[in-house]
């Protein structure tokens, strides 16, 4: 794998080394960005001590309030770091998201918590489009595995926010633990802004690119099966990032320490090893057919749908953990290679806006729509079935990465023909 920098005079090591220590610094902000967003999802029922919440409202926190703002912003955020400076922009987010988090600790009402939402919305709208065009300028070969392993640390930050979120919460309070986060997050903000260079842009347009329109990206067939999937997969993750540490609270009598961690620590590790063995395998899998490189996650969703689904249903709380190691590892597969191909339908002028626009149909979709719909169908059931209402909702997801692998499927058939 060759990082590709053009430094003028400066050696080949010196830009391998100036690519991968920004690919570090991409992949701590990505962690904490994680972070920020999840913590209230394993901090929730000590929330709901001091601030009532229906299961509704904390749908609304985590789906139509920061999903949907998340993907407007994410929008203009993409067309400025196609035209300016994205470490600038990078290091300014980072640090209004920070705030945004330390603010969290501060509330006293739903409204407060859904303005720090907004905030963080706003703030964490910018990282993805700009971080994954910076990845495509400084890596030429092996550019799938250079985005997934930045796409690692939306599974470190599950790992890190649930697991240590949890911890730092039973040993101390919920606002505690915002600060803390924010305190550690503004550090590697201000570390990036401090040491990372704008690098130049590389590579030549393509040809649904040359265009020049936002619409021409929808018109390719892959591009648009792409979307269509990544909002279905979106649905399903935020809403078991959402609900399922308050399942396992509310049905295995567990702490928010003891749901955090394990499910935490086990979503963590299965997500960074599937989305390492997509990278990889899917850069193996180019260089015999280009093809051939969206099969792979299109089979990795159809065998997790099904899967989940039996982890849901599970009557135990070690027979749930065991049931969700398989399909934790296969969804996250796809997305080094969706996002790859994504790009190769852009010009290094419009990669940014091609990400921004595969993630607003991801968060204003599936993001905004999958925590609500799952918490309306939970408070619906809650009086016939108690605290297995969740279930039902939670099952829904996993039903409909069927309908996500189909998608996956016509992408990759579309791709095929056009190869």
């Amino acid at each position: 794998m060759d990082a590709n920098i053009p430094l003028s005079g400066a050696s080949q090591a010196v830009s391998t080394w100036v690519a991968w220590r920004t690919l570090a610094l991409l992949l701590l902000l990505n962690v904490m960005n994680v972070v920020d967003r999840n913590l209230p999802f394993i901090l929730i029922e000590s929330i709901r001590k001091d601030i009532p919440l229906s299961d509704t409202q904390i749908g609304l926190l985590g789906g139509v309030v920061f999903t949907l703002i998340y993907a407007l912003v994410s929008l203009p955020a993409a067309r400025l770091a196609d035209r300016g400076n994205r470490t600038y922009l990078i290091s300014g987010a980072a640090v209004l998201w920070t705030a945004m988090t330390g603010a969290a600790a501060l509330a006293t009402s739903f409204l407060q918590l859904a303005v720090s939402r907004v905030g963080l919305a706003v703030g964490e709208s910018a990282i993805q489009p700009a971080a994954t065009s910076l990845i495509a300028d400084l890596f030429e070969r092996g550019r799938r595995t250079a985005l997934s392993i930045y796409f690692v640390g939306t599974s470190l930050g599950i790992m890190v926010g649930l697991g240590l979120g949890g911890w730092v919460s039973d040993r101390y309070d919920w606002r505690t633990t915002f600060l803390v986060f924010a305190v550690v997050g503004l550090v590697i903000a201000l570390v990036f802004a401090a040491t990372v260079r704008e690098p130049v842009r590389t590579g030549a347009h393509a040809p649904v690119a040359e265009k020049g329109r936002w619409q021409a990206l929808f018109a390719d067939p892959v591009f648009r099966h792409l979307a269509i999937a990544s909002a279905i997969f979106m649905f399903t993750t935020m809403s078991n990032a959402h609900f399922a540490p308050a399942f396992m609270i509310r049905r295995f009598s567990m702490t928010a320490g003891e749901a955090g961690l394990s499910f935490g620590v086990l979503m963590g590790f299965c997500g960074i090893l599937g989305t390492l063995a997509g990278g990889v395998v899917t850069d193996r899998l180019a260089m015999r057919d280009p093809r051939l490189t969206l099969w792979a996650p299109a089979i990795a969703m159809g065998l997790a749908g099904p899967l989940f689904l039996a982890a849901w249903l599970a009557p135990r709380a070690d027979v749930f953990l065991v049931l969700l190691v398989v399909p934790s590892f296969l969804a996250q597969m796809g997305t080094g290679p969706i996002v790859a191909a994504v790009q190769s339908a852009a010009g290094p002028q419009q990669r940014a806006t091609a990400v921004a626009l595969l993630s607003f149909g991801m968060y204003a979709v599936g993001g905004a729509l999958g925590p609500v719909v799952t918490g309306m169908i939970s408070d619906a059931l809650k009086p016939q079935y108690g605290a297995d209402s969740l279930r039902f909702g939670l099952g829904l997801g996993a039903v409909l990465l069927l309908w996500c692998a189909a998608h996956l499927i016509a992408a990759a058939r579309a791709q095929g023909q056009r190869a």
